[in-house]
C-alpha cells in the first residue's frame, strides 16, 4: 500500500509538469486525465474541485460548437458522479441545455447514488410532463421500474406496464409486482398467459410458475410443472434446473414422464 501511494504521488507529480505541453497541444486532454486521476484513481476532492473550476472556465472560453460543450458539461458530472460526489455532479447538470437529458440524469442521481426512490419518481414525473414523446415513454418505465423494485408500489407499477405495453418484457414485471404484492393468484395466470401468447418464453415463464409454487410449499404442483419441462423443452437451460429440481424432490427423472404420473 505504502509503494503504491507513493507511486501514485511520483506518477502525479511527474504528470503535473507536463501541463505546458498540453496548454500548447490540447488544453482539454490534461483536465480529463487529471480530473479522471483524482475522481477515479485516486480521489482527491480538493483537487479534484479545483481542476473542475479550471475546465468549466476552459469550456466557457473555448471556441467549441455548443453541442462539444455540452458533452463536455455531462462528462464532468458523469466523472464527479462516480466519485460520489454528488453536488458537484448535479451542478455540472444545470450546464445542461437539454433539460430532458438534465432532468433524466438528476433522477439517476437521486436515486441510484443518494438512494431517494421516491424523489426521483417524482423528477420522472415532471420529466414525462415535458411532451417529449421518447423521454416520456423511458421516463414512465424507469417510474415503473422505481415502484416495482424500490418504493414497493405495485398496483401503480401494474397500471403503467399496461400503458407502456410491451409484451413479454412489461409482463414479466406485471407477474413479478403481482408476486411480491401477494396476488398469487394473478401472478400465475400472467405466467400463463406469458407461455401461452410468446412460445420463446414458454419454458422461463413455467420455470418460474413451478418456483413459486415450490416455495408455496406445493409440492405436487411444481413437480407437475418441472415434468412438463422436461418433456416439452428437453434441451433448454430450464430443463437443466427443472432436473435438479425433481432429484431434490427424490424423484428419478430417466425415461418419458407426463404431468400426471
Amino acid at each position: 500500500k505504502k509503494t503504491k501511494e507513493a507511486d501514485l504521488k511520483a506518477f502525479l507529480a511527474w504528470y503535473s509538469r507536463q501541463r505546458p505541453y498540453f496548454t500548447e497541444a490540447s488544453p482539454w486532454s490534461y483536465f480529463e486525465q487529471m480530473i479522471r486521476f483524482h475522481c477515479q484513481v485516486w480521489p482527491d476532492k480538493k483537487a479534484s474541485d479545483g481542476l473542475v473550476d479550471e475546465a468549466v472556465a476552459y469550456i466557457r472560453g473555448a471556441s467549441w460548437a455548443e453541442a462539444d460543450k455540452q458533452k463536455k458539461y455531462l462528462w464532468l458530472s458523469d466523472s464527479l458522479r462516480d466519485a460520489r460526489d454528488i453536488l458537484g455532479a448535479r451542478a455540472m447538470l444545470a450546464a445542461l441545455k437539454d433539460r430532458h437529458l438534465a432532468a433524466w440524469k438528476d433522477h439517476e442521481l437521486t436515486g441510484r447514488y443518494e438512494g431517494k426512490w421516491k424523489e426521483a419518481a417524482a423528477i420522472l414525473v415532471a420529466l414525462e410532463k415535458l411532451e417529449d414523446e421518447g423521454w416520456t415513454k423511458k421516463a414512465r418505465r424507469a417510474r415503473a421500474d422505481i415502484y416495482r423494485l424500490h418504493l414497493g408500489k405495485y398496483a401503480e407499477a401494474i397500471k403503467l406496464y399496461h400503458e407502456i405495453a410491451e409484451p413479454p418484457g412489461t409482463l414479466w414485471c406485471i407477474q413479478e409486482c403481482y408476486r411480491r404484492g401477494g396476488k398469487t393468484k394473478e401472478a400465475h395466470m400472467t405466467l400463463i398467459e406469458i407461455a401461452s401468447m410468446f412460445p420463446p418464453e414458454a419454458p422461463r415463464a413455467v420455470h418460474t410458475e413451478a418456483e413459486y409454487y415450490r416455495a408455496d410449499g406445493e409440492s405436487k404442483k411444481a413437480i407437475a410443472l418441472y415434468r412438463q419441462i422436461l418433456k416439452k423443452w428437453p434441451g433448454v437451460s430450464e430443463s437443466s434446473r427443472a432436473h435438479q429440481r425433481l432429484e431434490e424432490y427424490g424423484i428419478a427423472t430417466g425415461g418419458g414422464v407426463n404431468n400426471e404420473d
